[in-house]
Order: structure tokens, then C-alpha cells, then sequence
């Protein structure tokens, strides 16, 4: 019986030579060339060149009142665009629903924007389907508005408002995440921040 080894390609080692090449090359744009601090890259955050003042949209909560946005938001609210038809937001959803504490505790506010054409029992459904029972009842946007000031196209869509009303940005952060705090601090300091 012969000892017969199987011999690797060269082409083999030139292949995952390039491939380690060029994870090598993203890491070293991440951490030197990329000017955004690091956890703003984790969770893929995009700040506004020029943030977009919000305060005056109206949402309509459960009982058909409408609340200006001012009267909503805390010191850092993150308004949650979503629709109960999408299994990306059904992926999600129940993240966030583990993680309220961690919001409330660093006084952030979700705030769940649904457009008026979804159907209230729709979004009851997905509520009680996936045990939402931590995430804050959702907001109507009656119309277009909002969405077309935010340049919102898909869902789910996170857009970060800061304490005097303005969105300064969007970002799809990893909800299950340990920096979540970190972020949270950051977003709520990013004008101190060289972007």
C-alpha cells in the first residue's frame, strides 16, 4: 500500500494570501482611516452632515391623538421605523424587546413609527407573536412626511434624534451587543466627536 499525499495547488495559497490581504486592508481603513470611533462602526452608524429638525412632526398614538415628536423624545430617542409585514424587523424586534433595559437605564427612548396603512390588528399580532412585551407601543405617521424629511426608503430603519429635536443620524446598531452603552454615551456626546 502507498502512502499517497494530496498535493494543495499553488494557486490555493495565492488565493487565501489575497483574501488575508485584503481583511487585513479593511481592518487597517477601520481603525486608522475610517474617522468614525470605533463602536460607530460596529453598529454601523451614518451621521448627518446636517442634522434635520424633527420636533414638530406629529405622530398619532393608539387613541387617534396626535403628539408633536418634542413631546416624546428623552435626552437620546432612537425612532424605530418598521412594519409588521418585515421579517428583518421580526429578526429584530425581539433583540431590542432584551435590550429596553439597557435603554431606559441610559435614558434613551424607542420610539416605533408604523405608516397608517398598516392595519392596528396587523401590528397587534406581531406585537403578541413575538412577545414584545418591553417595547413601547407604536406611533402612526399619517402621512409621508416624516419618512421623506428622514430620506427613510427601507425598513427597519433606526434614525437617532438628540435632545433639542434634531435627527442627527441613522445607524443598524447590533442589538445584542455589550458596547450598547458606549454607544448610547457617544450618540449622545457626538458634537464633541472629530467626525
Amino acid at each position: 500500500m502507498t502512502n499517497s499525499k494530496i498535493k494543495t495547488p499553488k494557486s490555493f495559497y495565492y488565493i487565501m494570501a489575497v483574501v488575508f490581504s485584503i481583511l487585513i486592508a479593511i481592518n487597517i481603513y477601520k481603525l486608522f482611516i475610517d474617522p468614525r470611533p470605533l463602536v460607530y462602526q460596529n453598529h454601523s452608524v451614518k451621521i448627518y452632515e446636517t442634522p434635520i429638525y424633527v420636533n414638530d412632526f406629529k405622530l398619532m398614538d393608539v387613541r387617534n391623538n396626535f403628539r408633536p415628536i418634542k413631546e416624546l423624545k428623552d435626552e437620546l430617542t432612537i425612532a424605530a421605523f418598521w412594519a409588521p409585514w418585515c421579517h428583518v424587523c421580526a429578526d429584530e424586534f425581539p433583540k431590542i424587546n432584551n435590550v429596553m433595559f439597557k435603554l431606559n437605564a441610559n435614558n434613551v427612548k424607542l420610539l416605533p413609527v408604523v405608516k397608517s396603512k398598516e392595519s392596528k390588528i396587523s401590528v397587534k399580532n406581531f406585537y403578541k407573536k413575538l412577545g414584545l412585551n418591553e417595547i413601547p407601543t407604536p406611533l402612526i405617521a399619517r402621512d409621508s412626511n416624516l419618512h421623506q424629511a428622514l430620506n427613510i426608503r427601507g425598513i427597519p430603519n433606526f434614525i437617532v434624534i438628540n435632545k433639542d429635536g434634531f435627527a442627527i443620524g441613522s445607524m443598524r446598531p447590533e442589538w445584542d451587543d455589550n458596547d450598547l452603552s458606549k454607544l448610547f454615551k457617544q450618540l449622545k456626546n457626538h458634537e464633541q466627536l472629530e467626525l
